[in-house]
This record gives structure tokens, C-alpha cells and sequence, in this order.
């Protein structure tokens, strides 16, 4: 069963929440990607076929963004400002 929109917006609100939640108890990396892992295996069959590229761009902005914390958690700013 496809999910509505806003299902789906409720799903990125979670791994944030989760991905934060890392964050604050010393961020595992298998962790982060294991909770990207389950994103995206939900993709597989939840999305509707005029959702998935929202969908994939919404993935991708979220990976971003974590990569940006991982990087000012590890003292690394210098490379987000270059």
C-alpha cells in the first residue's frame, strides 16, 4: 500500500529525530546508516510512482545533512565554508 505525502513527510521527520537522537547519545555511523537503510528500503514499495523522485530528493537532501553534522561534530567546518 502506497503512502500519502504526508506519511511520507512524517517518515523524514522520524529519521531526523532518530539521526539527532544519534547524534546527542555519540553518533554511530552504522547506526546513521542503518536508519538511512530503512528509508530507502521503504522506497521500494510504499512510494507512489509520482511521489519517488520528491521522494529520492528528499533522501538525498537528508544525507547532506547529516553529513554536515557528522562534519561540525568532528571539528571539520573549515571544508563546509571552502
Amino acid at each position: 500500500m502506497a503512502l500519502t505525502r504526508a506519511q511520507l513527510v512524517d517518515a523524514f521527520l522520524s529519521l531526523d529525530a532518530e539521526l539527532r537522537g544519534l547524534e546527542t547519545g555519540g553518533l554511530s555511523e552504522d547506526a546513521s546508516q542503518l536508519a538511512f537503510e530503512r528509508m530507502v528500503n521503504k522506497s521500494t514499495g510504499t512510494v507512489r510512482p509520482q511521489d519517488r523522485l520528491w521522494w529520492w530528493g528528499q533522501l538525498y537532501a537528508a544525507m547532506d545533512q547529516q553529513a554536515v553534522r557528522v562534519k561540525r561534530m568532528a571539528g571539520l567546518t573549515h571544508e563546509l565554508e571552502s
